[in-house]
């Protein structure tokens, strides 16, 4: 496996691999234990004091920083070129062991790093991880306890261990420490369907014989842990070693994503470069110079990862710079076609562009607010404010992150947007001291205090169901963007001043719920179901209902198949959008769980897949056969059926792909069926 590290990682990283490597893992050498004298070493040890400088300058205490405000620490790891995680997938839920006293060592290590960083190749490979867990179990989600680790800290842990039968477990700082210390390393569990973690038979961090994976057939024997839990960690191990990493044998939560050999092969650095903050981590407006700026546009679709490895081949060109900005315009390429062209736009530092609204949402939010005055009190990259900007006279931009800041002043006038007027301020603040404006923007963070999900918008951050009142006294409309994640009921009843919802997905894939806030409440607040695509000709779909419309539906069910399968949207799904749908098109329900329709006529025009059916069989294991015949491979999709997607693969001995989709599900008789489909 090749490594492949962007430039301002590449000396950071050979740190820890000039020394002894490995937290809390075995020490495989009896030598003398010695100082490390490698003078990239010095850099971490420079890094920690420019830490403790800060910390006591800006009296930051034990609380975690939180929203979109990073601590000096974040801020340090961010100019190394680690990737924050909850940046770049926030489905993976974060909650970091040492912001807490709950650990091994008794006390609180963590008191200004709240965010779990890890080198690039390995914060990918944890998306790769976390796909590979949700597609076995959908509700489940990674969860990181430690990520990226200073070294101050690997020295209070170290400390607390010398000299004890514990030291084992714990990497000395003496000899590099481990690759915690240098990104490289993540110890992780798995949340369920209700955000609890999976029991593994012993607490994360516990030292001790229980938590070694090599011994968990003896633990169960003995009555150490049980075999559900057993289970438990075979998965979590499955699903890290489909992406690459390697398990810690004395600590099931621990994984390593390279060996010290591998890094020693790959990387080569002579200097590193002293932190380019100044003591109060201020950054002065970024620049990027013509050398640098012709070096984005010759190579701006090269692989970024090959191009981390040529510094040395341009000393002119600020590579760290010209990489984040290659990347970013590759994914605006897909995401924002508009901006592909223009080359002067400026991307955002380790902000995942993928975490952003896309130029098809941003453009539909922009159809549903008009006026004179518009205040975007979250403003992120700027991607909602520049399309909602177009339809008003005077625009506010409020956002947090000075960079992010900084980079929307560069932006705008770039995109004739000079209307807008960019504040680096806290939104909550702003909104308090602001005068009334037409409409009011909002994109609540999507995480609670302990690294779960928000199903509720009290969980979110700001919490708009506490500021509702507030937003309406400023704004006469208020749009909010929320997660589709989100409980659309509860939302509902968190907030009593709803007009309108709006569920926007993109190529059937729930991407956005918005809720429009206004002076008067809706009686039947209308829920607006759009299905827009990106990507050939075809027409978007709307779909537009009330839940009381829902409750009074009749539905119509069937013992039978017709001639043609339906499945709605991801829109509808996700609003509940299921009885009326019998209402609006004729049609006929397979079962009251089982969200598919059939019809013996065409229907063109509804608002989802449209499948024709070639065959059908029960789930005998002969009809199976003979209705499945010489087929090799299938799309398959399980909707109200006993049976899994991999569980089916197994019994129907289907590869995946093609163009042929199976349905399974049940009819109102509680008939199990196999349908054989063609798309229409």
């Amino acid at each position: 496996m090749i490594l492949k590290y962007s430039l301002p990682v590449f000396c950071f990283l050979l740190a820890g691999y000039s020394c002894t490597s490995g937290h809390k893992e075995k020490r495989t050498s009896t030598a003398t234990e010695t100082t490390c004298t490698d003078p990239m070493y010095t850099v971490l040890i420079h890094a920690d004091s420019i830490h403790a400088t800060l910390l006591q300058k800006n009296k930051v205490g034990n609380q975690p920083t939180s929203g979109h405000e990073k601590s000096p620490m974040a801020l340090y790891m961010d100019s190394l070129g680690l990737v924050n995680i909850a940046e770049l997938d926030s489905s993976i839920a974060i909650s970091l062991m040492y912001t807490q006293a709950d650990n091994f060592t008794g006390e609180i290590l963590y008191d200004s790093l709240a965010e779990a960083y890890l080198h690039v190749d390995a914060a990918h490979a944890l998306m790769k991880a976390q796909k590979t867990l949700k597609e076995l179990y959908p509700s489940y989600s990674l969860i990181i306890y430690d990520a990226a680790r200073p070294m101050s800290v690997q020295r209070k842990m170290w400390d607390v261990v010398k000299g004890t039968s514990k030291y084992r477990y714990i990497s000395n700082p003496n000899r590099g420490g481990g690759l915690h210390n240098y990104g490289l390393a993540v110890d992780i569990s798995i949340l369920d369907s209700l955000g609890h973690p999976l029991s593994m038979g012993t607490k994360v961090d516990h030292l001790g014989v229980e938590a070694h994976i090599t011994e968990e057939g003896e633990l169960v024997r003995n009555g150490k842990i049980t075999e559900a839990e057993r289970q438990n960690r075979i998965l979590l191990r499955k699903v890290m070693k489909t992406a690459g990493f390697r398990a810690l044998p004395s600590e099931w939560w621990h994984f390593n994503f390279c060996s010290r050999e591998e890094a020693r092969k790959k990387i080569q650095c002579n200097t590193i470069t002293n932190p380019p903050y100044n003591t109060e981590y201020k950054q002065p407006m970024m620049q990027i110079s013509p050398e640098t700026q012709l070096f984005i546009r010759q190579h701006q679709t090269d692989d970024i990862r090959i191009l981390a490895l040529q510094g040395r081949k341009y000393p002119n060109v600020d590579m760290p710079t010209a990489i984040t900005q290659i990347a970013g315009r590759q994914v605006a390429a897909e995401k924002i076609p508009s901006w592909k062209e223009i080359n002067d736009i400026w991307y955002p530092k380790h902000l995942s562009l993928e975490q952003c609204s896309s130029e098809v949402t941003a453009h539909y939010k922009a159809t549903l607010l008009k006026g004179n005055s518009l205040t975007d009190l979250t403003g992120g990259f700027g991607i909602d404010c520049s399309f909602l900007a177009a339809k008003f006279q005077s625009v506010t931009y409020v956002e947090r992150q000075k960079d992010l800041c900084e980079i929307a002043i560069h932006n705008f006038p770039i995109l004739n947007l000079k209307h807008i007027d960019v504040r680096n301020e806290d939104g909550v603040d702003y909104l308090n001291a602001m005068s009334p404006v037409d409409c009011i923007f909002l994109d609540p963070a999507r995480r609670n205090g302990h690294g779960g999900k928000t199903v509720a918008i009290s969980d979110c951050e700001p919490n708009v169901a506490e500021l509702e009142e507030l937003l309406l006294k400023k704004g006469k409309r208020v749009m909010i963007k929320l997660s589709p994640m989100l409980d659309l009921t509860l939302a509902l009843k968190e907030l009593q001043s709803v007009q309108e919802v709006h569920i926007i997905s993109a190529n059937n894939e729930c991407k956005e719920l918005l809720l429009i806030l206004g002076q008067t409440p809706a009686d039947e607040i209308p829920i607006h179901c759009i299905n827009l695509y990106t990507k050939g000709m075809q027409k978007e779909q709307r779909f537009v209902f009330t839940r009381e419309e829902e409750q009074r539906s009749k539905c119509s069910y069937t013992n039978t198949l017709e001639n043609y399968l339906y499945e709605p949207n991801a829109s509808l799904l996700k609003a509940g959008a299921f009885r009326i749908i019998t209402s609006a098109f004729p049609v006929k329900k397979l079962h009251p769980n089982s969200h598919l329709y059939t019809s013996d006529t065409l229907i063109g025009n509804f608002p989802g897949r449209i499948f024709h059916i070639v065959n059908q069989c029960s789930f005998n294991k002969k009809e199976i056969k003979k209705g499945l015949a010489d087929l090799k491979k299938a799309n398959i999709t399980v909707r109200n059926f006993p049976a899994t997607v991999a569980e089916l693969r197994k019994r129907t001995k289907l590869m995946e792909g093609g163009n042929t989709y199976l349905f399974a599900s049940t009819l109102n008789d509680e008939q199990k069926v196999l349908v054989l489909c063609e798309k229409v």
